[in-house]
């Protein structure tokens, strides 16, 4: 490599300071817009003159606070696919590693203070992607660089900074700190002097060294050397770190720059800015107009003929009080020599340019529309539909965002390659109620293979198993294969979507619960209404309900014995009527016989009687 000098690395920070001097400041005035600082010294100075009041009407920050927050609503996570059919089990395992990282490192705060920085306020921010020594094990940190403390290539052009030839961070720490952090160059920091600094965005003292707090400004600055990214550390005429290849690698092994910055709009000349520039000169009308109606409002002007009013000071200063009292001479007013003129007429005219104004603000960015104001006639499906159209709008800059955070996880993924080179587990935080690990780069024993074999049916495994059980193999022990191993697993990393489904969600929910009314819960199962609701552990619920397989599978079996039990006692219940039914008849027709014998016997008796009432004297010859 050819040996390289501080004063050129310096130069390109310089060359930074001094081509992006404008744009920084209309950066600066975008976040003082947003703090509430609308009005410039001059103007607070000239107010106070007219007596006019400072008014400031916030439509810049409510517009940055529903998009920040509307950003927040649609967080997502990554998921990471597989490359090759080897991978697919172990994509699962990098998936739960890349959300852990996430989870632990706070990315999606990060995240949110990038997209308010880099796309709607100063213009550009980003994050780096770093590794750092904890409790004796390397974990992976996306530490947030703002926009007053990153620098970049001034002749980048894309959004994502890829054509950059260097990229960098301006740290500021104290005289003490940078001793500890650069050991070797200690006596040399000691014998730091201030040096010059355009403008003063990286810090309130633009100088190299802030001679009170004892204060040193370092840059780290990446830069790409002879095709490779390399790295240094320096100070105006001092490397604290000489220059040298960037020690992180991308996941092919090269080395690489672990800053990620994002732009929200480019000019033609190179100027980074956010969405709220286009809202600068609105605001400042509002506010202007605002308070310039009011001062109309609330003074009088006096016209007189010159002598008609003994002292006009005195009236003026009367005037402009509410219950000013104003004494003229008799049939001054009467004749016209002296006037009182109201404003109203130019207040009303300065009200209708400030409505004009705050309904073009009101279209910008964030509007009424997607907001979801002054939409209370309509329905809930017509509003989404209005609001998903609005929210084109902002389309370009959620897309940037987006993949922003898809290259960020891809700067994680390459720093787990890299350093999670021995076994390590990872928490899995899907289930509230069932904490789950999931191991990285994990060894896997010949004993521990032929047991899962074993276990899965294979009788050959067990059969050797209990061989080298009973005889202490040793070979047990030894490592047979590593488990999701890091280093050999090739993925693409995507970030799931996250579009507001809420009001959807809602409405089928209500739909599906009237269904559930009117046709009961053969036709509408409840399983379906719980998927579709808003509970908060409705995934929990599901999973209970279904169970655990085995016991699922029990349960199907005794299910099933019920239904052959049922189906025997049917049978029976039907034997036994059918018996019932033949006895009954059979009851039927002895009970007929019966009836007929006593029906013959009843004759014979009759026929009897007959015959002794016809002849008494001729002895009956019947055997009843």
């Amino acid at each position: 490599m050819n040996e390289l000098t501080v004063e050129q690395l310096r130069t390109q920070f310089e060359e930074f300071e001094d081509s992006t001097n404008e744009a920084r400041a209309l950066s600066e005035k975008a976040r003082d817009y947003r703090d509430l600082k609308q009005w410039t010294g001059d103007q607070l100075e000239e107010l106070k003159r007219r007596k006019q009041a400072p008014l400031v009407i916030p439509k810049i920050p409510a517009k940055v606070d529903f998009l920040v927050g509307l950003e927040r609503q649609q967080r997502s996570d990554p998921r990471a696919f597989p490359r090759t059919q080897d991978h697919e089990q172990a994509a699962d395992a990098v998936t739960d590693a890349l959300r852990y990282v996430a989870d632990n490192t706070e990315f999606d705060q990060v995240a949110s203070e990038v997209f308010e920085q880099g796309l709607i306020v100063e213009g550009y921010a980003g994050a780096i992607i770093e590794p750092v020594m904890k409790r004796g094990q390397v974990e992976i940190e996306v530490n947030f660089i703002p926009f007053d403390r990153c620098y970049y290539d001034p002749y980048s052009r894309k959004r994502d900074f890829s054509d950059a030839s260097y990229l960098g961070i301006v740290v500021w720490m104290d005289m003490a700190e940078a001793k500890r952090r650069y050991p070797k160059k200690a006596e040399q920091i000691t014998e730091l002097q201030t040096s010059r600094s355009a403008g003063d965005t990286f810090d309130d003292k633009p100088k190299w060294v802030d001679g009170r707090r004892k204060r040193v400004k370092v840059c780290q600055h990446y830069f790409r050397h002879e095709g490779v990214w390399h790295v240094a550390h320096f100070t105006d005429q001092l490397f604290l770190m000489d220059a040298k290849p960037s020690p992180l690698v991308d996941e092919y092994g090269d080395p690489m720059c672990p800053i990620e910055l994002v732009h929200g709009y480019i000019t033609r000349d190179g100027e980074r800015y956010g969405l709220v520039h286009s809202m600068l000169g609105l605001q400042d009308e509002i506010n202007h107009r605002r308070s310039k109606a009011l001062h109309m409002l609330s003074t009088r002007q006096l016209w007189y003929e010159q002598g008609a009013v003994p002292n006009a000071r005195k009236v003026a200063e009367q005037l402009k009080l509410p219950d000013g009292a104003v004494e003229f001479p008799s049939g001054t007013l009467a004749d016209g020599r002296a006037q009182i003129q109201s404003n109203t007429d130019l207040a009303a005219g300065q009200a209708d340019l400030l409505r004009e104004a705050k309904q073009e603000m009101d279209a910008r960015g964030a509007s009424n529309i997607l907001q979801g104001i002054n939409e209370q006639d309509l329905s809930g499906r017509a509003i989404r539909s209005l609001q998903n159209n609005a929210q084109l709008e902002i389309g370009p800059l959620m897309d940037a965002h987006r993949h922003w955070k898809k290259r960020c996880y891809r700067q994680i993924w390459a720093r787990i390659k890299q350093f999670w080179d021995e076994e390590r587990w990872v928490r899995v935080t899907d289930d509230e109620d069932n904490l789950k690990w999931v191991g990285l780069n994990q060894p896997v024993t010949i004993g521990e293979q032929l047991q899962e074999q074993a276990e899965q049916g294979d009788e050959r495994a067990a059969q050797a198993l209990q061989q080298m059980v009973a005889i202490q193999d040793p070979r047990l022990n030894e490592v047979y294969r590593v488990e999701n191993p890091v280093a050999e697993i090739d993925v693409d990393i995507i970030i799931d979507e996250a579009p507001d489904t809420l009001t959807v969600q809602q409405e089928q929910f209500e739909v599906m619960t009237e269904l559930a009314k009117v046709y009961g819960p053969q036709e509408v199962p409840f399983e379906l209404i719980l998927q579709l609701s808003s509970l908060r552990n409705k995934d929990a619920i599901m999973d209970k309900l279904k169970g655990d397989p085995q016991q699922a599978q029990m349960m199907a079996q005794v299910q099933q014995m019920q239904q052959q039990m049922q189906q025997m006692m049917a049978q029976l219940e039907l034997a036994q009527k059918q018996a019932d039914i033949q006895k009954t008849q059979a009851e039927v027709e002895e009970t007929a016989a019966d009836i007929e014998q006593t029906r013959i016997e009843t004759d014979q008796k009759r026929l009897e009687n007959a015959t002794v009432r016809a002849f008494p004297d001729v002895a009956p010859n019947i055997n009843i």
